[in-house]
């Protein structure tokens, strides 16, 4: 045993054993200032100037985040080793008073850190002051031009293009003042025959023709702009084109019957007054398919308020417009006949006409 306890070994495990001790003696008993840094406090900005709520200013630059719960930075405390140790990021605040930011211009101001911890104090100098730039909003608005690639569908072309040609755009005055021109571009060869609108993005450029990124704008600017329209194919059918009675009034201010038909020397007239006439329609594949062959349609409207004796009209109809997304390629013109009828007379034709327009109807049908 007096051998092992003047042993070297012996001598080196007291060494250590003391050295252990003594370290927690100083650490914890004596407990001497001990220092700390802690990362990544959150930054609250405060009494912040109306103008940045209401988008007229914006912080820009590398610090643009400190008016958001974003930015952070890093401070050093110090205080007893124990007090110190044990600090949590919710005993902190750290504050930046913006107050005297109520101009464009470089700002640098140093937040004000409260540490809510007794014994722990910050270290003088750990906190340094931020520097930003503060930049006015403008607001500009642009022409948006509409370009087209690839080819459209075959048989097809393209009606009805409407969109909004003006934009507002919003940024910092140099962003703005640097923006020479917008489009937006339509590929024909991507669109089907039922297509009718697509969301096209918004490519600015910049005085030079170079391509701006979105970021150089504030969230209000739009990014993409929908754009409308139809494309329209052919279809040739026959149809049945009657006179059309203003107001679908039938007599004449004595309270005479008055009989409308199209006066058509090489056609057939039926007994409501219409001829077949083989046109060219052109529309969306949609609208067509109402269009079918013994399909009735009317001329423009007919006053007969007036007429007292049979005569052929002095001028001349044109056939009404069809429905929407319909449309003549060349718009049929025809001559009509009034005849003045007896009541009875007026009386037989109307039930002929039931029987025409019921007959027609199953026509269609088929």
């Amino acid at each position: 045993m007096r051998k092992f306890l003047r042993s070297n070994t012996f001598l080196i495990i007291l060494s250590v054993t003391c050295a252990v001790l003594l370290w927690i003696y100083v650490a914890y008993e004596v407990n001497p200032t001990y220092k700390m840094t802690i990362k990544n406090i959150p930054l609250e900005a405060v009494n912040v100037p109306s103008a940045f709520d209401s988008g007229d200013m914006i912080i820009d630059g590398e610090n643009k985040t400190i008016l958001t719960k974003q930015y952070t930075i890093d401070i050093e405390v110090e205080g007893k080793r124990n007090i110190v140790s044990s600090i949590k990021k919710s005993d902190i605040s750290c504050t930046l008073d913006m107050y005297t930011v109520d101009k464009a211009g470089k700002h640098s101001l140093k937040p004000v850190v409260d540490i809510r911890k007794s014994g722990v104090k910050l270290v003088d100098g750990s906190v340094s002051a931020i520097s930003f730039d503060v930049e006015n909003i403008k607001t500009r608005n642009l022409t948006l031009k509409l370009k087209s690639t690839g080819e459209l569908p075959e048989g097809y072309t393209l009606n009805n293009v409407s969109y909004n040609d003006t934009i507002a755009i919003t940024g910092t005055e140099d962003n703005i003042n640097n923006v020479g021109s917008a489009y937006i571009s339509l590929n024909y060869s991507d669109l089907s025959p039922d297509d009718s609108e697509k969301e096209l993005e918004i490519i600015y450029l910049d005085k030079d023709g170079k391509v701006l990124e979105n970021s150089s704008f504030t969230s209000t600017t739009k990014k993409s702009e929908k754009v409308k329209f139809n494309l329209y194919t052919k279809k040739e059918v026959t149809l049945v084109l009657r006179p059309y009675y203003k107001d679908n009034k039938k007599t004449n201010n004595n309270g005479k019957n008055v009989f409308l038909s199209v006066e058509d020397s090489t056609k057939k007239v039926n007994v409501t007054g219409g001829v077949e006439i083989k046109v060219t329609l052109e529309g969306t594949k949609k609208a067509l398919e109402k269009y079918t062959n013994n399909h009735v349609v009317y001329t423009e409207p007919v006053d007969v308020s007036e007429i007292y004796y049979d005569t052929l009209l002095p001028d001349k109809y044109k056939a009404a417009s069809l429905e929407r997304n319909v449309r003549y390629v060349s718009v049929p013109e025809v001559a009509i006949r009034a005849t003045i009828l007896s009541d009875e007379a007026s009386s037989a034709l109307d039930n002929s006409v039931m029987m025409q327009n019921s007959i027609g109807e199953e026509l269609t049908d088929e």
